[in-house]
This record gives structure tokens, sequence and C-alpha cells, in this order.
């Protein structure tokens, strides 16, 4: 399924981003050897409180009372194994997860996803009347007068320029032929 994301930049300009996920081998070397092509890859691993009471250099030992997701982001070879350096969401107790080749070949590790963003052109077009967002993917008439007025208002910019628009509202997403996710960012 292709996720498209609009938000808003630094710049306060709209953007709007194709996000994928890849779905990878859970297997040391694979993900060592992709790590620099996807900058980085999430892997899903089970463990317990006992295995991972050392959390640089965890053990698995087939019993797992939990799953967690770590983000790897280099390879390293650590207390004689080849291993994966992973920071997670406990990285304030440790900087690093060591996850060895022996957290592998036990089962620990479950999943392993690269995620793929692309930013896409898009921009705020009067095509004879009708207001469109248009961008790389097609495009999104804008029906609703209230919402147009407020993006015309926001900016100046049209044809084919970039759009500006304030930074305000929430994240509302909507599936829009059943392949394709639409996040938004709307007012409240």
């Amino acid at each position: 399924m292709e996720n498209i994301v609009l938000g808003i930049d630094a710049a306060g300009r709209l953007k709007a981003y194709e996000i994928g996920r890849e779905t990878i081998s859970p297997n040391l070397n694979t993900i060592a050897s992709l790590l620099e092509q996807y900058k980085g890859i999430i892997i899903g691993v089970d463990g317990n409180d006992t295995g991972w009471s050392d959390m640089a250099d965890p053990t698995y030992n087939g019993q797992n009372n939990w799953g967690h997701a770590l983000y790897v982001y280099d390879r390293a070879v650590r207390n004689g194994h080849n291993a994966l350096k992973a920071k997670s969401s406990w990285c304030n107790e440790v900087k690093d997860h060591y996850i060895n080749d022996l957290y592998f070949n036990a089962g620990g590790v479950f999943e392993a996803l690269a995620i793929t963003v692309q930013e896409l052109s898009m921009n705020l077009v009067n095509d004879n009347g009708t207001w469109k967002l248009a961008g790389d993917k097609g495009f999104i008439g804008i029906a609703d007068p209230a919402a147009l007025a407020k993006l015309q208002a926001a900016t100046s910019q049209s044809s084919t320029e970039a759009v500006t628009v304030p930074q305000v509202g929430v994240f509302k997403s909507v599936n829009i032929d059943k392949q394709t996710n639409l996040s938004v960012l709307v007012n409240n």
C-alpha cells in the first residue's frame, strides 16, 4: 500500500511525500548489507527481561515475553560476534543495543522493514476555474470553498509555484482508492 503524506517544512511550504515500506529477510547479513541503501532498518525483536538484563548486549533464550522495535543504523563486531548496532526507546538507559548473530540464530528477530521516503512535486493550480493540488501521482480537486479560500488566503502563489500554508491543524488520514492512504494537515 502506498502512503502519501502532506506536511509543512521548516520554511512553511506545503510538501508531499510518498512513504513506503520494504519487507526484508530478518537475517543479520542481509540487513547489514542494506543499511547504507535504506539509511537504517527497523527490526522487531522478541525478548524477555532476563535476556535483556544487559541492554547493550542482550541474549535470546527462546522465551518471548514481549516484542519491541529497534532502529538498526550500523554494523559492528562486538565480543567476537557480528552484530547490528541499534537504538530504541530504551536508549535513555543505554546508548546502543548490539543484536548479535547468536540472537538472530536463536530466532529472536522476527521482522525487518525499510522505510522509504520520496518527496513528490505538488502545486496549487487553477485549471479553468477548478482549483487542484496537482503532483506526480495525479491531482486532488478542492471542492470545499472554505478550504480553497484558506489556501488562497495563505498564499499568493498559484499556477506551478509551490504552496505556502499556515502551520496549524491536525493530520487526518483517508484511504482514497484502496491502494493509497492520504494524510492531510487540516484545521481543527
